[in-house]
């Protein structure tokens, strides 16, 4: 599901699908305490600042997640460099038992 399109000015329906998808990936408490000491469920069609929080946890988790898959075991500027000069903290990088 994209995120990303998703906003307060989408329709409940498709509000509620995010508010599913971010409670089964952990991002959303399925229910909450509400001002009047009720318990309400999450999944309402509500694009609230509970579902903005959860929304921006999973946008921020999907951009370290695709930052980490960067790394591809083929060596780059930073592994070349220290290489042909290697320094202490280059040394640490490749080999942080160091």
């Amino acid at each position: 599901m994209a995120t990303d399109s998703i906003n307060a000015n989408s329709s409940p329906d498709e509000i509620k699908a995010l508010q599913t998808t971010l409670i089964e990936g952990g991002f959303l408490d399925p229910t909450y305490i509400n001002a009047a000491g009720e318990e309400v469920q999450s999944i309402d069609g509500i694009y609230g600042s509970r579902t903005t929080a959860a929304a921006e946890a999973l946008s921020s988790h999907t951009r370290q997640a695709a930052a980490m898959q960067e790394a591809d075991s083929i060596p780059g500027g930073r592994t070349e460099q220290s290489l042909i000069e290697p320094t202490v903290d280059s040394l640490i990088t490749l080999n942080p038992i160091f």
